[in-house]
């Protein structure tokens, strides 16, 4: 039957728990923010372990996203400007001290 093809390839990801649903959400902005940085989840979901939601606050906030809106809906995209948002430093959330300034230190270029 060529329905449970097309089921099985388009299927959404099972989330079993809080860390999950967490995860789907971060990788939902970064697929549409900063696809580049996909393969650094793992590390950041690593680094975060217990604190996922933490994690996600600090991607919505980095890049400008609201953390009230489910980002792995179509229609939480909606009211943004631009899909694909620049990012000039290694990690995506600054976790601590090295904060540069409301724009990143845009003036610090070298």
């Amino acid at each position: 039957d060529a329905g449970k093809e097309t089921e099985e390839e388009a299927a959404p990801v099972k989330v079993s728990s809080k860390a999950d649903m967490w995860k789907v959400q971060v990788e939902a902005i970064y697929r549409r923010r900063n696809p580049k940085k996909m393969d650094d989840i793992p590390k950041l979901l690593e680094k975060y372990k217990g604190k996922e939601m933490e994690l996600f606050l600090r991607v919505c906030k980095r890049y400008d996203l609201s953390p009230n809106k489910i980002y792995t809906d179509e229609a939480a995209w909606a009211d943004e400007e631009k899909d694909v948002k620049d990012d000039s430093d290694g990690e995506a959330p600054a976790a601590s001290g090295a904060s540069s300034g409301l724009f990143g230190g845009s003036n610090a270029a070298g």
